[in-house]
């Protein structure tokens, strides 16, 4: 653990003396919001096509709608990032 501290600290020591690049932070963010909006579209697909895997979801339909909802939530996350 110890040495995976020091690894980690050197690592980001030598980030911080080549200083963060705002397009890396940009990228991050659009990465998180694109996996954001992937990881709902598998549980809608899920809940939409596989209902027979789904038992202990009593109310599928809550569920798929609160991943439609998810994936509409990333989608305009990453509409507004690359509007800024």
């Amino acid at each position: 653990m110890l040495a995976i501290a020091f690894v980690l600290r050197n690592n980001f020591s030598s980030e911080i003396k080549e200083g963060f690049n705002l397009m890396d932070v940009t990228k991050a963010v659009v990465k998180h919001f694109e996996a954001k909006r992937e990881e709902a579209l598998v549980r809608y697909r899920l809940y939409t096509t596989n209902i027979v895997g789904i038992g202990d979801h009593s109310n599928i339909v809550e569920e798929a709608i609160k991943a439609a909802q998810d994936y509409e939530h990333a989608n305009s996350c990453l509409e507004q990032v690359s509007a800024l």
